[in-house]
């Protein structure tokens, strides 16, 4: 939760420094929009800036780098672009002009002006943590619907297609691709040679990337050169259903893998035309198990489907039902965080789609047994969890100490299960031990701010091993040990007037801590949090 709440406060700082934007925006107008969140390797944002609307610039990967998604329109025969900077030469084409943007927990939604119509793109990216199977699956939906402005009937159809920037970090490479059709029609392009569990450029070299709608009347595809198959749908509103066979590297001619459907005469809104867009890998993570042996992990989802078209047809014929819980979802995290404050809430909804981002279930490859099922979340050398038998862990002492507290004390609650608490008790009073005496003031260290690098005396990580304490007293108290829940829940401290003399308040060590954390950690102004630390402590 602090590391989330790191992350809120970057972002409000970042979004009062942004320049108004052209278009009404709600809750807020944000530096960065979520677009397909789903895994580490499903990760395509619209990086705003200053003000960037849907078709200012390419949608990119979580580290900068582009992922070709474009959409396009057609309304009463002239062509405008609703997303991503797509070039077509020789083609009359127009830019939507962006009217608005709305962001939730799960959903990002744009208003865009095509002449007399607008359109209605809706990013949906479920968050689904009490049911597995489905929050496992790394697909995420988009929609697109229309309605006249007018009053009036117009004739409209729509574009969208990807690029193989989606499966490489390297465009250089090799890509194969093909198309199913029945009743899904579904791209998929991957890699021509694939090396498992390795990344270039924070990409994933495995894997597939699958493009995919429902066969419904009206819808066409095409597979082939970017400006030839834009060009196709520009001039004539529809796409020729064939595939290009000509594999070649992703920059090569950029392949790319569109759909196009016909709404027909449009005056209110139509049903929304909806897409899937997801990237599969099998296996997800190499873990490390007893005696140095590794374990290969494949995604929850396979313990239910045999193939990924059965999951991607339950997905797309699930969409009602996905939207439906997802505006429940929405709700329920409005409701909770407004309880802090209103901006809270805003900035709440727009992290949560990247805290589950971040993270993996999984079952062991081949036996896909759901009851062993463990969950990941990205790190540095992600997807491989394999441990540092190496020497070349990173130190990062307070953090992962107040981790393993905290995330212990999580899963006891939640199971009732109090097997590991009484397993490992000693260890985890260990550690606690470590950061009473270390996480007040933090000595020279690393925490998960990858781009920081070590630094001392950090806020985040003071806040995190105080966190940690008092989730000790509460492993201690569901342990009945007393002794100790009463050592760490109450604590003489030393006044600022007299530091070594201890005054007759008992308060618990972690309030004590909070405290003195504030007055540490707070701008002279009383503004704002600071980065690190800024006064002596006294310890006796």
């Amino acid at each position: 939760m602090m590391r989330l709440l790191a992350t809120s406060l970057f972002i409000f700082n970042a979004v009062t420094a942004l320049g108004a934007a052209t278009w009404n925006a709600e809750p807020f107008n944000p530096p960065s929009v979520p677009l397909a969140v789903r895994s580490p390797y499903l990760s395509a944002w619209l990086a705003q800036g200053q003000g960037t609307a849907l078709n200012d610039a390419w949608p990119t990967f979580w580290t900068g780098s582009i992922l070709g998604w474009a959409g396009l329109a057609k309304v009463d025969g002239q062509a405008y672009i609703w997303m991503g900077q797509p070039g077509i030469p020789n083609v009359n084409i127009h830019k939507a002009t962006q009217k608005s943007l709305q962001f939730t927990s799960t959903q990002s939604v744009f208003v865009m002006t095509a002449g007399p119509v607008n359109l209605t793109i809706t990013f949906l990216s479920p968050i689904e943590p009490s049911d597995f199977m489905n929050q496992s699956l790394p697909l995420s939906y988009y929609s697109v619907s229309a309605a006249s402005t007018d009053g009036k009937s117009h004739s409209v159809q729509v574009y969208a297609d990807i690029s193989a920037e989606w499966v490489s970090g390297d465009d250089t490479l090799i890509v194969n691709w093909a198309t199913t059709t029945g009743d899904v029609l579904s791209h998929e392009v991957k890699l021509d040679t694939q090396t498992t569990y390795t990344k270039i450029n924070d990409r994933i070299q495995q894997g597939s990337a699958f493009h995919s709608t429902l066969n419904t009347a009206g819808a066409t595809f095409q597979t082939g050169e970017d400006v030839v198959v834009r060009a196709q749908f520009a001039t004539n509103g529809t796409l020729l259903n064939t595939q290009d066979t000509s594999f070649r590297a992703v920059s090569d001619h950029w392949p790319v893998f569109a759909f196009a459907h016909d709404l027909g005469a449009v005056t209110s809104a139509t049903t929304p035309v909806v897409y899937s867009i997801g990237h599969v890998r099998d296996p997800v993570v190499q873990y490390i198990i007893v005696n140095a042996d590794t374990q290969a992990r494949s995604s929850y989802f396979w313990a239910r489907f045999a193939s990924i078209g059965d999951a991607i047809l339950t997905f797309l014929n699930d969409y009602p039902n996905a939207l439906a819980r997802a505006n429940a979802f929405d709700a329920q995290v409005n409701s909770d965080a407004s309880k802090i404050s209103a901006n809270y809430a805003s900035l709440v909804a727009l992290s949560i789609r990247q805290v589950f981002g971040a993270t993996e279930i999984t079952v062991t490859s081949g036996l896909f047994d759901s009851s062993n099922m463990l969950m990941f979340m990205k790190g540095v050398h992600y997807p491989n969890a394999t441990g540092h038998n190496d020497g070349k862990d990173e130190a990062m002492l307070v953090e992962e100490s107040g981790n393993m507290l905290i995330m212990t004390l999580s899963c006891t609650q939640r199971t009732g299960d109090l097997s590991l608490i009484k397993t490992y008790f000693s260890l985890l009073d260990q550690w606690t031990q470590f950061l009473i005496t270390d996480s007040l003031i933090p000595a020279n260290q690393l925490s998960t701010d990858d781009f920081a690098g070590a630094l001392a005396n950090q806020t985040n990580l003071a806040i995190k091993g105080i966190i940690g304490i008092q989730a000790m007293a509460e492993i201690a108290k569901l342990n009945d040990d007393k002794a100790r829940a009463s050592n760490y829940s109450v604590h003489f401290f030393a006044s600022e007037s007299s530091p070594c003399r201890f005054t007759s308040i008992l308060q618990s060590i972690a309030a004590s801590y909070v405290q003195q954390w504030q007055k540490l950690a707070t701008s002279s102004d009383g503004s704002h949090l600071t980065l690190s630390v800024h006064r002596r402590i006294h310890r006796c």
